[in-house]
């Protein structure tokens, strides 16, 4: 995740940000900011996570949270949440577009970033210390 970090503060969606208001819930709440919460969409896509998974996750991964922007001490997104800000900017018709003004940022940044549906295992192989078993 800190290889991600290089890029945060340059995902640029100010373009498509004014098209999207921030709305109160209706118990009054205010609404959470638009960039955080589209890089939990981007983080979503990156590792093929559910709206319950991304709760999950963002709730138990500060690199998470660090990625997406909100302060380490605040409330986050449940998963309802998420999935309405996604709706949001579908029925917007922005859902798309923005994802792919984030491709071409980060191809210009030589950038790749591939889905993953597994687990990433470090396959380095260590020489043991003990003899081989003889084999009789």
């Amino acid at each position: 995740m800190q290889r991600e970090n290089m890029f945060v503060p340059n995902i640029d969606i100010r373009g498509h940000k004014q098209k999207y208001k921030k709305q109160a819930s209706a118990d009054g709440r205010p609404a959470y900011p638009a960039l955080p919460m589209f890089k939990l969409l981007l983080l979503q896509r990156w590792y093929n996570l559910s709206d319950p998974g991304m709760e999950e996750a963002l709730n138990n991964r500060i690199s998470f949270i660090r990625f997406s922007g909100f302060p380490l001490m605040s409330s986050l997104p449940d998963h309802s949440t998420i999935c309405r800000f996604r709706n949001a900017l579908l029925e917007l018709n922005i859902y798309n577009r923005l994802f792919e003004e984030i491709g071409r940022q980060l191809e210009k940044k030589e950038i790749i970033v591939k889905e993953t549906s597994g687990a990433i295992v470090d396959a380095t192989i260590i020489e043991s210390s003990r003899r081989p078993r003889k084999v009789m």
